[in-house]
Formats: C-alpha cells, structure tokens, sequence
C-alpha cells in the first residue's frame, strides 16, 4: 500500500520508503539528499530530524550548505563515538547488540541488561525502548559504579541493586537491593560416577573349559572379577544468594550461580563483600544524618526556651502587656 512522502507529498513506497522523525520519504527526496550530501544512516540519521527541517533543507539548498555540514560532522563524530559502548568502553564487533539512547548514544547488550538495576518496573515495561526513552547523561550518572563478575549477575553499586539475569524471564523479584541480601556462600558441585571393569565370567567359562574341561568352565566363571565401583568426583564451583523477595519481603530467594573456575567465584565472592559495606556505610551515614538533626532540634528547642524567659522576664517587668506575651508565645512555640 503506497503512502504519501512527508516532503514532496508524492506517492512513497512502503519497501523503498526512510525514515524521518515524524514519518517518512521516498526514494526521489533521498536521491535529492544525496546530491547534496545527506547519504541515509552514511552521513546523517534523518530519524533525529522533523520532516520540516529536512523540507526546509531541499527548498532552500543554497542557504543550508553550513547547516548540511554542521549535521554529517556531528554524525560523523557520532559514528566514532559509538564504536564502543557508552558505559563500558568496550568496542562493537559487529553491528547487532547495539542499544540507542535518545540523544544517539549506544550501550551493549550487558550494559542494557545493567539498566534494570536503575529503575526496574519502568525497564519492565518498556523493554529495548526504555533505553531510546533516556538520554546518555542518564545512563552515565546510574550506570557510573558497576560490575557484571558473572554473566547472570549485575551489581550496581550506585543505585545500591543487584540484578540476577538466571531466569528465561526477568520480574522485579529478578532486581533486589543490597538490604535485600540475606547471605551469600560458595562451595563445589559434586556428582558420583561409575569406573572400572565388569568382570566376563562366559568369556572366562568358555576359555577355561577349552583348556581343562567342565571343572575350568566351573572356575573360570566364579573366579571372574568385577572392577566396577563408584567415585565422588568434583564439578563446577558455585555460589547461592539468599535475598528477600521484592514484591513479598517474607519471601526468601535462592539464586544460584555456577562458575567456570574458583577465580570467578572468587570475584563474585568480592563483589559481593563490597555491596555489604557499602550498605552498611549507608547504615552508619544514615545514623550521622539522624544525630545531627536531633542535635539541631535540641539546639532549636533551647534557642526557644531561653526567648521565652526573656519574655517572661518582660512581662514581669511590666514592659510588656499579658496579650503581648501570649501572642509572642504562640509565634516561638508555633501554635
């Protein structure tokens, strides 16, 4: 079903059609862009422009050379920019797993998946568009102190939250903060194997009775050995954290963690200590905060007090009259 273009209101393609902020063009309009230097998603991102502006642009090509110039330098700077992820730094090898902020920044995939330790519900509900919805400042000020020590765990120690990705499907009992945390500890699967041979007693018949008759038939199938036996034997180490549910604190959650090797586990296992202090150096602020607003108060309180004997002293004084000192009471006492 053809559509009509947004710039020269002609008939536009659905499957030759691009892009703009507010709708689309056809082909002849890209073909005029290109002439003058705007080469779609090459030179400039026409989805970040209003189909005004770019009409403005083909009506008065002559005036808008610096204009022109002005956008593929900013693409281009840009394109450079968004070689690596924003919050990670680290580069793209290929094209997919790139997130796009609303300001045309990029995040990879694991930094993606970070961003639901800012503000899981919002993230929940609006999936991939939760990180078009936000600009790049956003996600360096919530994303700034954050490590990912395994590839289902995420640690941000900026919003103080924990995101454990083990699941097929994410929900807010998925994001738990520090607080949440009951314990964590580590220790090594274990599995049992079966090793060594079964004895063949029809094989040692066989032979024994080609050999000495009936009686080596007899000997050579109760003497035949069975090596077969059961072995404890080592797996992958792993780690259990126990937290309180999100949505029914009373619930406790267990979330395990299998690691390649005891350096991971030994990671996980720092991260993780690091949360803890940092939650009760949250604990101990709190408490800072607290006694200096009760010594404020007490200061408050006496300030208060000791106008009010001057006041008093006034009217004993005669200097003041009972009406004056009522009425000065309640404003200091604010009643």
């Amino acid at each position: 079903m053809a559509r009509v273009c947004d710039l020269c209101k002609g008939k536009c393609n659905i499957f030759t059609s691009f892009s703009l902020g507010d709708g689309i063009y056809c082909m002849k309009c890209e073909q005029k862009l290109n002439v003058l230097g705007l080469d779609y998603k090459n030179t400039w991102d026409p989805e970040k422009f209003f189909a005004f502006e770019v009409r403005n642009i083909l009506n008065n090509p002559e005036t808008s050379v610096d204009k022109i110039k002005n956008i593929c330098d900013e693409y281009a700077k840009l394109k450079v920019q968004n070689e690596n992820c924003l919050i990670c730094g680290k580069a793209f090898k290929t094209m997919s797993g790139k997130y796009e902020t609303s300001d045309g920044r990029v995040l990879c995939v694991r930094c993606k998946n970070a961003a639901i330790t800012i503000s899981p519900q919002d993230f929940l509900d609006r999936k991939d568009r939760y990180i078009a919805s936000k600009k790049s400042d956003f996600f360096l000020a919530n994303l700034k102190d954050v490590e990912i020590p395994h590839i289902a765990l995420v640690i941000n120690y900026t919003t103080r939250m924990i995101y454990y990705g083990g699941e097929w499907n994410d929900t807010l009992d998925s994001v738990f903060s520090f607080d949440s945390v009951v314990k964590f500890e580590s220790d090594v699967d274990t599995y049992e194997v079966t090793v060594g041979k079964s004895g063949h007693p029809i094989a040692r018949a066989v032979v024994g009775g080609a050999l000495f008759g009936s009686t080596g038939a007899i000997l050579g199938a109760v003497t035949a050995k069975n090596t077969r036996h059961t072995e404890q034997r080592k797996g992958k180490p792993y780690i259990n954290i126990y937290h309180k549910g999100t949505t029914n604190p009373q619930d406790i959650h267990k979330r395990v963690l299998y690691a390649e090797d005891d350096t991971e586990i030994v990671k996980i296992e720092e991260c993780l200590k690091r949360a803890f202090l940092v939650k009760n150096e949250v604990v101990e602020e709190d408490k800072v905060i607290e006694s200096i607003e009760e010594k404020k108060e007490h200061i408050n309180n006496n300030n208060n007090y000791g106008e009010l004997i001057e006041l008093k002293n006034l009217l004993d004084m005669g200097i003041i009259s009972q009406e004056e000192f009522d009425a000065k009471k309640k404003q200091i006492l604010q009643l």
